[in-house]
């Protein structure tokens, strides 16, 4: 996020004003962190126009039940992938809305090209480690399993993943047993431990996390890793 002055902001007639006016914002979805009721909070939400630029009231806006503009930041972003680092850093704000509409982005994203993670891989996974917000959570634990690990990173994140495990959202929990179990395909060593785990999920969790254990269960029995 490149933030920038407006040598005309004194003015209350711009005409007045004889330099010439440059955008607040470039590369950006994300609001400033201005105080309220400052002076300059208009002029920060005035954005450039034009291709290249990630508008902000594409992600504000609403309520945890609406994903806002996601999939029309996801297609852009796909056009124009240097704007992926815009979300990374989406991830990071005080703004839950936010916060769980630029994981939504990333995942959506991520899906078709994984490899965008390469260069944020300790943010995701530290992030992803902090974050007790559910609706980011549940979008974390699909984006984990698709990062290149080291054996420390791997460990770190099945960690993380096991704290996810307690979440009071049963969303959170099924995507933390879909990702230990995708984990555990790629590597030996975990499978006994997360067959183990799914068993005990089988045999004590809801209907619907029964269900998909079972699945997975089947899954990760029938395909060992290669």
């Amino acid at each position: 996020m490149i933030l920038q002055t407006d040598p005309c902001h004194r003015y209350k007639n711009r005409s007045r004003c004889t330099k010439p006016s440059i955008p607040v914002f470039q590369y950006s979805i994300i609001p400033p962190p201005l105080a309220a009721g400052s002076r300059h909070s208009r002029l920060a939400l005035t954005w450039p126009r034009g291709p290249g630029f990630l508008r902000p009231n594409k992600l504000q806006g609403g309520d945890r039940r609406s994903i806002g503009r996601v999939d029309e930041v996801v297609d852009q972003v796909l056009r124009s992938v240097s704007l992926f680092k815009v979300l990374v850093k989406g991830l990071q704000v005080d703004d839950p809305l936010i916060r769980m509409r630029s994981a939504d982005a990333v995942e959506k994203i991520t899906r078709v090209k994984p490899d965008l993670l390469n260069s944020h891989k300790k943010v995701i996974i530290r992030l992803a480690g902090q974050s007790d917000q559910q609706e980011v959570r549940w979008h974390m634990a699909q984006i984990l399993p698709r990062l290149s690990l080291t054996p420390g990173e791997r460990q770190t994140i099945v960690d993380t993943l096991y704290v996810y495990l307690n979440d009071k959202s049963k969303i959170v929990v099924t995507f933390a047993l879909q990702a230990l179990a995708d984990l555990a395909a790629a590597d030996k060593q975990l499978q006994p431990d997360v067959m183990r785990l799914l068993q005990e999920f089988i045999e004590t969790g809801s209907p619907a996390i029964k269900n998909r254990g079972r699945k997975l269960l089947a899954k990760l029995k029938a395909s060992p890793p290669i």
